[in-house]
């Protein structure tokens, strides 16, 4: 229902859905402070982020709202940087979202986000996929990203 209220009942989705695992431990990957559009998406582009088990530790996904993404990202314009101090910086300031399997995070191209390293048992596990309507162009990221979907 979230997808057809954003985008409608024709969209562009993403062909092959990004299965993500992060394994605990500073001496494992991480995601830096990013946004979509760094990546050639539409900013017409959603996100759809859902883990496959219950994040109730430090393991999960962190992001800024719109209007702090914003402003970290015009920041970053004006210094002539992109990914520097600042939004790399955030990594320190912010916690990860603690999620219930079954829930999803929604969010557009332009809100700042990543994961930290963290201490469990377990790896995280998630999945991310990418959508929008099929009335706003497709910029960078094309057809063969992106497949046609009706829904229901």
């Amino acid at each position: 229902d979230i997808v057809k209220e954003i985008s409608g009942k024709k969209i562009f989705i993403q062909r092959r859905a990004n299965i993500i695992f992060n394994l605990p431990g500073e001496e494992q990957r991480r995601q830096w402070p990013h946004y979509e559009l760094m990546s050639g998406i539409s900013p017409y582009t959603f996100v759809m982020w859902a883990p496959f088990h219950d994040l109730d530790d430090e393991g999960g996904v962190y992001y800024l709202n719109q209007n702090k993404s914003l402003k970290m990202i015009k920041k970053e314009e004006n210094t002539g940087l992109v990914n520097g101090p600042a939004i790399l910086n955030l990594m320190k300031n912010f916690k990860s979202t603690k999620m219930k399997y079954g829930e999803v995070i929604v969010f557009n191209p332009f809100i700042l986000h990543g994961n930290n390293y963290f201490k469990s048992d377990k790896a995280r596990i998630a999945c991310s996929i990418r959508f929008q309507s099929r009335e706003k162009p497709l910029m960078q990221k094309n057809s063969d990203f992106f497949k046609t979907q009706d829904i229901n």
